[in-house]
């Protein structure tokens, strides 16, 4: 498996590989073969494709990989007006709604 992978990005210079599996027992071989022989981050997702369907787990995903790339997640520039102010706190709120509690918080 290790050797299909360095094949496929050897022309490359991924800053992340993404492999969606089947089973687990390829979690740690795919690992150590990105990390040890490519140096590359590694993103193992397990075959469940009603779960790949879901937009919530999908985007866990990417924060995951955005992560391991080392880039902020969130990035939040201050408006003209606010950099004038010497004290200043910006306060954000992020609402969780229940699709299957009728949307209720």
């Amino acid at each position: 498996m290790c050797k299909e992978i360095e094949h496929a990005v050897k022309d490359m210079d991924p800053q992340i590989v993404l492999t969606v599996i089947k089973n687990e027992r390829w979690y740690s071989p795919l690992k150590e073969c990105c990390y040890r022989n490519l140096g590359v981050p590694h993103q193992n997702v397990v075959a469940n494709y009603k779960k790949l369907l879901n937009m919530s787990v999908v985007s866990k995903i990417l924060c995951q990989m955005v992560a391991k790339i080392q880039v902020p997640l969130w990035l939040v520039q201050k408006p003209v007006e606010v950099t004038k102010v010497k004290h200043v706190m910006l306060i954000g709120l992020d609402i969780f709604h229940n699709a299957q509690q009728g949307r209720k918080s």
